[in-house]
């Protein structure tokens, strides 16, 4: 939690630096799982089984199921955005750059993030929120871009993980205006559910896993890795209601910071 003054204390950076590693490990395990299985089969697989894990935490918790089809649009549309759209372009993107060059680019998730908080009139644009993520960005750059220079047939993947960031500043408004209410597991766990259903019908008609070769054992290790610990747990620690992520009311604060925060995978990619 936060002190007082707004400092953020020593549980707050641990569990800050766990949700770094856990989501910045998803960048690890697609390049992994991605010599088997096709990106949107990937995505599939993460939703589908992070779901699994997730649901009985709901009985657990007694958090009831949304009622009817107008309690599931706003899980549908986050999950879109959150999950669907941008794990399947990362996914397709790490087709074509390295793990971590695609980590450094999805660390622009917090700047995407105040533009668009900006644009609907949620926040307005302050030139310390605003230079803070770039020397922030620049900062992951420097550190940990060496060896990620740019090579030929590298812009589609360079192109779809920043949409991906897109996608995840599109995500916080939508969360924030239609979810704000919502049990953060709760949440977590509908968008899941969510996504897993619309993820069935586009992996389905596109790339019909079922008929696909059954991939080897590490390949397996490196899915449930992406969905247990990636998704799953990264989604449980992100719920905890005491963390100072949970009371920002500013989008460049604290725009999902695991998935976002590049450092320690660019070096594996």
């Amino acid at each position: 939690m936060t002190t007082d003054d707004n400092r953020i204390d020593a549980r707050d950076w641990s569990l800050l630096g766990l949700l770094s590693v856990l989501w910045g490990g998803s960048f690890f395990f697609n390049g992994l799982v991605l010599r088997e299985l096709p990106p949107l089969t990937v995505v599939f697989l993460r939703v589908a089984l992070a779901s699994l894990f997730l649901l009985p935490l709901l009985w657990l918790y007694r958090i009831r199921f949304p009622a009817g089809v107008a309690g599931w649009k706003p899980f549908f549309a986050i999950g879109l955005l959150n999950n669907v759209l941008p794990f399947s372009l990362i996914v397709v993107g790490q087709t074509y750059i390295a793990s971590g060059l695609a980590s450094i680019l999805n660390a622009t998730t917090p700047l995407f993030t105040v533009v668009v908080m900006a644009a609907a009139g949620e926040e307005k644009l302050v030139v310390r929120r605003i230079a803070g993520v770039i020397a922030g960005l620049i900062g992951v750059i420097i550190l940990h871009g060496e060896g990620h220079g740019f090579e030929k047939g590298q812009g589609i993947g360079i192109l779809l993980c920043l949409a991906a960031a897109l996608s995840y500043g599109l995500s916080a408004l939508v969360a924030r205006r239609l979810l704000s209410n919502s049990p953060p597991l709760g949440t977590a766990t509908f968008q899941m559910l969510a996504s897993s259903a619309m993820m069935t019908v586009v992996a389905g008609l596109v790339e019909r896993p079922w008929q696909l070769p059954v991939p080897g054992a590490a390949t397996w290790l490196a899915v449930v890795g992406l969905a247990a610990l990636s998704t799953a747990l990264a989604y449980m620690v992100f719920s905890d209601p005491a963390p100072f992520w949970r009371d920002q009311r500013h989008a460049g604060d604290a725009a999902d910071p695991g998935d976002r925060d590049p450092a320690w995978i660019s070096g594996s990619g």
